[in-house]
């Protein structure tokens, strides 16, 4: 035992402990890490102080107490703070210097103030103990909880050191040596090797803790990064600076149809189909610069047709250029969209050919209108010069005279009499042939949405008078099929009387439910829908509330100022019934009509 050198041995150890975290941190300076930065820093200052240590012969007192057992003390505290960083749950860094400071001036008082050397050795190696204890402790309790060997291999090395110290302890209180702290003893011997090793193995047990720590991170976040591929609804592509694939998920294989490894053969250029002149290289130029672009493109299947897709790209210059490809399929809203185009032409030339059958009705119109004029005036010109003649000539003209002109002003009412009764046979063929409702145009309806859109249309004419349409449902409503444009008629005329006969500032309320059919078409059909109409306008006096729907009639609180021709009415209720429904009208209590339309379901 005697040919043990223990200050040889603690230069041996200092050296060692110093020389491996000062590389380490030099050799990974250029990607700093807190808790490696500090595991780092408490070996270096845990080195210089064990060399000093060791150099206590040959520097002074104040070197070789004070200062070495403070880098001692404050290497151990800032090794804490590393691992307490590892269970995230760090010291403020002013207590670990605050700790460092505190134990040294307790260290000098017993020191200087008590010169008491064996109290001094022993404040020593008990704060030491505590110290490497509690690196013990939390690398055993990360070792536990992360399932890293590293972390228990730190925890074991330290427990040693900690046995050493409790040795000396105890040569210590058992007199077993002086108050010489560098005697040769086992305790000593064994503080000695195993912080020798300690120092060695510690700290690449350390960078093996990390390395474990960062390999399951990688794990971890491979396996949420491809969760995630797999999971989007989105084609991915991962591509070099020169467009190669380096990455691929399932999704956009199967947009495709090529295997993952085909496409990650590929390069953008093999799957886009390019313009004339596009390339891949000015394309992926154009994304440096900008960073992130979307746009519409069609890239090629593995059956060669085209897809239509979205892109969504975006450029990540570090470490090395790479662009993340996003592609949506778009080849269902694509054919929406021709298809919506395709609609919106064929509607166009038939609102064109509407637009020329009623622009040719209204020349039919205007001639029907001045012929009838023209054959109108002819009878009522006889008529009423005739008249005059016989009213100039009613003293002195004999009875034949007047006889004639009598019988003229006959004929000529006859005409007109004639004339007469053929337009009003005309109307009443016109007014039957409007008001029928084709088989093949009775189509199933909703009715909440039906009602939705007249109402949406009449909503223009509502906010020119400041007046509002509210819509209430308050029932489920039961199917009905109904000529739509026809019923439609119904109830945007019905609205825009109840508007127009409503103040400014007033609601016109829609109101739908269900209740059971008076006329039961099918066996299903033993409901009905009512559309109530509700304003708050003049209402209608109650002994013309079933004369309203006569043609040519007009209440007499309508009959002026805004009122119609008095055919309106009439043409609803005649579309109503060719429904096999019902028109009615009634007065409010608190002022106001309410029209009310029953179609069987």
């Amino acid at each position: 035992m005697s040919d043990f050198h223990i200050p040889t041995a603690f230069q041996l150890a200092g050296m060692i402990i110093l020389v491996m975290p000062a590389f380490t941190w030099w050799a990974l300076s250029r990607s700093p890490s807190q808790k490696l930065g500090l595991w780092c820093a408490s070996g270096i200052l845990i080195g210089i102080g064990t060399l000093l240590f060791g150099l206590r012969l040959h520097v002074p007192a104040w070197v070789s107490y004070p200062l070495a057992n403070f880098l001692v003390v404050l290497g151990s505290l800032v090794r804490i703070q590393s691992l307490r960083h590892e269970v995230s749950k760090p010291w403020p860094t002013p207590w670990i210097v605050l700790g460092a400071i505190v134990s040294i001036v307790i260290f000098e008082f017993i020191r200087v103030g008590l010169d008491d050397a064996v109290l001094r050795i022993g404040y020593i190696h008990a704060l030491l103990l505590v110290l490497f204890g509690y690196i013990a402790f939390l690398a055993w309790q990360i070792g536990r909880r992360l399932q890293n060997r590293s972390a228990r291999v730190i925890a074991g090395f330290h427990g040693l050191l900690v046995a050493g110290f409790l040795l000396r302890l105890s040569e210590l209180a058992y007199g077993a040596i002086n108050a010489n702290m560098m005697a040769t003893t086992y305790g000593g011997i064994l503080i000695a090797v195993v912080g020798l090793l300690t120092g060695a193995v510690s700290h690449m047990a350390y960078l093996g803790m990390q390395l474990e720590l960062t390999q399951d991170k990688l794990i971890t976040v491979e396996g949420e990064y491809q969760g995630i591929l797999n999971t989007t609804p989105d084609g991915f592509i991962l591509a070099d600076a020169e467009g190669r694939c380096i990455d691929v998920n399932e999704i956009y294989c199967r947009m495709l149809g090529y295997a993952r490894m085909e496409v990650l053969r590929m390069n953008i250029r093999d799957i886009k189909e390019m313009s004339g002149s596009e390339s891949t290289p000015e394309m992926l130029h154009q994304l440096r610069e900008k960073g992130f672009d979307r746009y519409e493109s069609r890239h090629r299947c593995c059956d060669g047709r085209l897809l239509d897709v979205e892109v969504s790209v975006t450029y990540i210059p570090v470490p090395v250029d790479k662009f993340v490809f996003l592609f949506r399929d778009i080849s269902e809203r694509k054919q929406a969209q021709i298809e919506l185009e395709r609609r919106v032409l064929v509607r166009t030339a038939e609102l064109a050919t509407a637009r020329a059958e009623a622009e040719s009705a209204n020349a039919v119109k205007t001639r029907f209108m001045s012929n009838v004029s023209h054959e109108m005036r002819t009878p009522m010109q006889g008529i009423l010069g005739f008249v005059q003649i016989g009213k100039g000539r009613v003293g002195n003209a004999p009875p034949e005279k007047l006889h004639e002109y009598f019988e003229k002003i006959e004929q000529s009412g006859r005409r007109l009499h004639q004339l007469i009764e053929s337009l009003l046979k005309l109307a009443e063929d016109a007014w039957t042939e409007y008001s029928v409702v084709a088989a093949e145009n009775l189509r199933q309806l909703s009715p909440a949405q039906f009602v939705l859109q007249c109402c949406t249309l009449m909503d223009g004419a509502a906010r020119k008078r400041q007046q509002n349409i509210a819509i209430e449902n308050h029932s489920s409503l039961p199917v009905i099929f109904a000529d739509e444009a026809l019923l439609r008629q119904v109830l945007e005329h019905l609205i825009g009387n109840a508007l127009r006969y409503s103040p400014e500032q007033s609601t016109v309320i829609v109101k739908l439910q269900d209740k059971p059919a008076q006329i039961q078409l099918t066996p299903s059909s033993a409901m009905a829908l009512c559309i109530q109409i509700i304003d708050e306008g003049c209402g209608i006096p109650e002994k013309e509330l079933t004369a309203i729907f006569e043609p040519f009639y007009q209440s007499s609180r309508t009959a002026t100022g805004a009122g119609g021709t008095g055919l309106g009415l009439a043409l609803c209720k005649a579309i109503v019934e060719r429904h096999k429904g019902k028109l009615t009208a009634a007065n409010r209590p608190e002022g106001g009509s309410i029209f009310e339309v029953t179609i069987p379901a």
